[in-house]
This record gives structure tokens, sequence and C-alpha cells, in this order.
């Protein structure tokens, strides 16, 4: 995002970011140029742009930095 002057606090930026992530992401699926380096259920099947990172402080992850899914859900 920095190397292309762009943040989260636009829509218009994120939906930019988020095609940038997304054909990053792509090469790492199958029949694509870096296919086989991973197992399929390690690509991720969605991404988003949060704009609070998850910290203990928040209570998003807890004291061993596990995150802690019902906090966020309920959060987002």
């Amino acid at each position: 995002m920095k190397e292309n002057n762009l943040s989260h606090h636009s829509d218009e930026r994120q939906t930019t970011v988020l095609r940038m992530l997304d054909n990053k992401i792509a090469k790492f699926k199958s029949g694509r140029i870096y296919g086989n380096q991973f197992p399929k259920r390690w690509i991720p099947s969605a991404i988003a742009i949060l704009g609070k990172p998850f910290t203990e402080q928040n209570n998003f992850m807890n004291s061993t930095l596990k995150i802690v899914r019902t906090k966020i859900t309920e959060f987002y």
C-alpha cells in the first residue's frame, strides 16, 4: 500500500488494494505460476482490510496471541 500511496481510508482505495491483493493471491492457486507451492487449504478464500489491528488490548487476541474469533465477529 505504501509503495502505491494507498490507504484504507477511502472506498476507492480499499477496492484498489483488495484487487491488488487478490491478484497476488491468485498466483498461488492451482494452475497458476506458483500453484504448486502451497496446499489449497492454505490459500485465503477471502480477504479484508480492517481499520484496527488484532491486539491483546482490544481483546481480539488472547494472552497466548491466539485470535478470539467471537470478539472479532461481534465487532465487525
